[in-house]
């Protein structure tokens, strides 16, 4: 059922900018955990659902406090090929900006420290035009 509702996840992306922190982050958790489910990959990525997109804006604000969760939620979602290629569409254009935004040890203000970007870097080079680019 909670795959073919974009609305859910539409919904936990706006509470990750909840004013009240222990809502952003019980958002976030729900991110990690449902990206976590290889069957609910396609649903996450869908057209309109913008999970991607927020989760990019988030890593790239060096202000926000959930960058980490957000790059935990990426990494998910590209360990499958459908993800890995969903993501990389979305970042292609900027690969390079965050690139370097994991190389800044202090990029972010709020002491989030990047590492799963690796992880998205990793699984990404499943596709070939990644590869291509490294």
């Amino acid at each position: 059922m909670l795959i073919q509702t974009s609305n859910v996840f539409k919904n936990l992306c706006q509470l990750l900018n909840d004013s009240q922190k222990s809502v952003a982050t019980d958002a976030s958790l729900a991110l990690i955990n449902l990206s976590a489910d290889e069957d609910i990959i396609p649903a996450l990525t869908a057209e309109g659902t913008n999970v991607v997109e927020n989760m990019l804006k988030i890593i790239s604000n060096s202000e926000h406090d959930l960058a980490d969760p957000a790059c935990m939620v990426l990494s998910n979602i590209t360990r499958t090929k459908h993800g890995s290629e969903v993501v990389f569409q979305k970042m292609a254009d900027k690969l390079e900006k965050y690139i370097d935004i994991f190389c800044q040890e202090k990029f972010n203000k709020k002491g989030a420290r990047l590492h799963y970007l690796a992880a998205v870097f990793s699984n990404l080079s499943q596709i070939p035009a990644m590869r291509k680019y490294i």
